[in-house]
């Protein structure tokens, strides 16, 4: 297991569909013991997920662990192809699976199970209200991802052209949107989301540890505008509304044509 909440949950989905396969696996949390990466292992936290977690302790374990992380020898790792359906690993000799394994194609088979496993706790009372608030208008969710994407070299940042264009696609089909802009880069988004004319929100008290309630409000607004992004990916499938529409950018990285987009999403 590694990386934030996002991928995390890919993850966690991906081992959901071994178990169903009837593949012995376990989760390896042991990198967020030595490696910083956002908020740690959240899956616990969030969603109370503690079965089948595995951590190796000692200084063996701890060496083993990174020399199977880095030099990924071909007997012993199966590592994925990003943002790749790899359906041959079910069939893997391999004992150790390493990657993101981003594609809803690894459970689609199982979504409702996923999205059981998936059940936001700890909500606050703040963030109950505004879910309450969104239940009754058009809300739309809008991730603008600025700060550290900015300083990707691969990711295409979502720009101006993007959100316009979204906005306006939510315009034609929705008759009287209120938007929620959840971002790292929230003075920006202020100043952005005014030249539109039309009623938003931005979402910025969520921080830290506390920044998964984020993706719980996204899920229970209406609409979902993604950026490229796990996180508002899975504010976006999570989302339960039978009518919802997602947009989402149809190029994620700046060399590539890879994306996580689901069929039924518009794509700009």
């Amino acid at each position: 297991m590694r990386g934030g909440l996002g991928n995390q949950m890919f993850q966690y989905a991906f081992f959901l569909s071994l178990k169903k396969r009837g593949i012995n696996s376990q989760l390896d949390v042991s990198l967020f013991s030595y490696v910083k990466m956002h908020n740690g292992f959240e899956l616990q936290d969030v969603f109370s997920i503690s079965n089948d977690v595995c951590l190796r302790n000692g200084l063996f374990g701890r060496y083993f662990l990174r020399f199977i992380y880095k030099y990924r020898p071909n007997k012993l790792v199966y590592c994925d192809k990003p943002y790749t359906y790899c359906q041959d690993v079910y069939k893997s000799k391999q004992p150790f699976l390493l990657g993101d394994w981003i594609s809803p194609s690894y459970f689609g088979e199982i979504s409702d199970k996923v999205k059981e496993a998936f059940s936001f706790k700890n909500v606050s009372p703040r963030n109950c209200n505004i879910a309450r608030e969104m239940a009754s208008v058009d809300s739309v969710s809008l991730h603008i991802r600025r700060g550290d994407y900015l300083l990707l070299p691969n990711y295409c940042v979502c720009d101006e052209k993007y959100y316009e264009s979204s906005i306006a696609l939510i315009k034609e089909n929705v008759a009287s949107p209120v938007f929620y802009v959840f971002s790292n880069d929230p003075l920006w988004c202020d100043s952005f989301m005014k030249q539109f004319g039309v009623p938003f929100k931005i979402v910025d008290w969520n921080q830290g540890n506390d920044s998964y309630q984020d993706m719980y409000l996204m899920t229970q607004c209406k609409h979902n505008v993604i950026a490229n992004s796990t996180f508002s990916w899975w504010g976006a499938w999570l989302n339960r509304n039978a009518e919802k529409i997602v947009v989402s950018p149809r190029k994620w990285f700046r060399n590539s044509n890879l994306n996580a987009n689901c069929a039924d999403w518009y794509q700009i």
